[in-house]
């Protein structure tokens, strides 16, 4: 069992007799592409057997994952309930929030933890752990909540959210996706006797994918279009390269609130012919689209909005994973992951003339490629894999 997690110095409620038997992951929405760890955690804990239910903040129709009950605790389950749903969403439209339309997530835990008693829950997200901080207050057993580093950012959560999260430290372990996430959350006060770093981990092959030796390559950035993925540099680098002699295309996908700027950037380019856009993909069609191309790319950067950093890059470890290159910044998380000069190469943070010149070299050289390709793949198997994950979160947990 993890040092700490039932401990004084953790703080938590202990578990029952024998360890942790049965785990209730709660967690703010369903089936987002970008969010394909939520369902890698549910599939940890789901193998062995410790998962109880999985509650949903945010209305969803799905009532059931692999056997395991899935509760909507902003509606009920019945037709009557999505009823409700849809009325009360149409009657917020026109400004009108009637009390006979649905619940009150915080009743609809409460009334989950009575039905169903755990031995722990594991919260996705602090701003979930905020919403339903009540409930999870009074709850009995251990209590986890897992920082993923939009949830750090307080331009973007609710007001007063850093004052709540140090409240839930004062029941909870925090998990925290990377340390640039643990160092955010120390600068708000939280101790680190709090706080466990646990990276997420991706599917790793059990090889190191193969690719052709190409003169035409294909360069992929593959996330959410917000500021802090600098995905209107990849196109301006990508751009700067193609006039200094790069052969190739570009592939941007994903969607987001940055989606019509990037398509308006690729529409009045010149190179235009050379990029292609997609929106936000699947899982599996995101593997497709890595093992097709040969050199990943990401501007990651503060978002000069929000100031959003990138916390962790699950898109870059996936694209490690599979063998390919990364062309990246000293930004956030990024550094925690890509190894400068072996699994690829870093620039500053806002340096596109540096990201053009590497995705050149890199363009231009197929064994250098290969090679960082090959180092990626073995520090993705040896530092980010699901099976890793799957051990460290399961020993935090103290599931048994």
């Amino acid at each position: 069992m993890a040092a700490g997690v039932n401990g004084p110095a953790g703080g938590v409620g202990p578990p029952r007799a024998g360890g942790v038997r049965r785990v209730l992951v709660i967690q703010p929405f369903w089936g987002r592409p970008s969010n394909r760890f939520l369902e890698r955690h549910l599939e940890m804990l789901g193998g062995c057997g410790a998962l109880a239910a999985v509650a949903v903040l945010y209305p969803t129709l799905r009532r059931s994952w692999r056997g395991i009950p899935v509760v909507s605790l902003s509606d009920s389950a019945s037709a009557a309930g999505r009823g409700r749903w849809l009325a009360r969403a149409l009657l917020r439209r026109i400004g009108l929030t009637p009390s006979w339309l649905g619940r009150r997530p915080e009743d609809g835990l409460r009334r989950l933890l009575e039905a169903r008693p755990v031995d722990a829950i594991l919260c996705q997200y602090a701003t979930t752990a905020a919403a339903l901080w009540e409930p999870l207050r009074e709850a009995p057993g251990a209590l986890f909540v897992h920082l993923h580093g939009a949830d750090t950012v307080e331009s973007m959560c609710p007001s007063g959210h850093r004052e709540r999260l140090l409240e839930i430290a004062s029941r909870a372990l925090i998990i925290c996706n990377s340390q640039q996430t643990r160092r955010v959350v120390t600068g708000w006060g939280l101790s680190d006797q709090r706080l466990v770093v646990k990276p997420l981990g991706v599917e790793v092959p059990v090889r190191a994918p193969e690719r052709p030796r190409r003169d035409q390559v294909t360069v992929l950035q593959l996330g959410r279009l917000v500021g802090a993925k600098g995905a209107g540099r990849t196109i301006r680098a990508f751009e700067r390269a193609c006039e200094q002699g790069l052969q190739g295309r570009l592939l941007l996908v994903g969607d987001g609130p940055l989606a019509a700027v990037c398509d308006r950037l690729v529409a009045d380019s010149r190179w235009r012919s050379r990029m292609v856009r997609k929106g936000a993909v699947a899982w599996e069609e995101g593997r497709r689209l890595r093992r097709e191309a040969d050199i990943a790319t990401q501007h990651n950067q503060e978002d000069p909005a929000t100031g959003q950093v990138e916390a962790f890059g699950v898109a870059i470890v996936e694209a490690m994973a599979e063998g390919l290159p990364v062309v990246g910044t000293r930004s956030g998380g990024v550094v925690e992951i890509v190894v400068d000069g072996v699994t690829g190469i870093l620039v500053e943070p806002g340096d596109e003339e540096g990201q053009a010149a590497a995705l050149l070299r890199l363009a231009s050289d197929p064994e250098l490629r290969r090679a960082m390709g090959a180092e990626g793949w073995l520090r993705a198997r040896d530092h980010f894999s699901v099976e890793r994950e799957a051990q460290q979160l399961l020993g935090i947990l103290g599931v048994e």
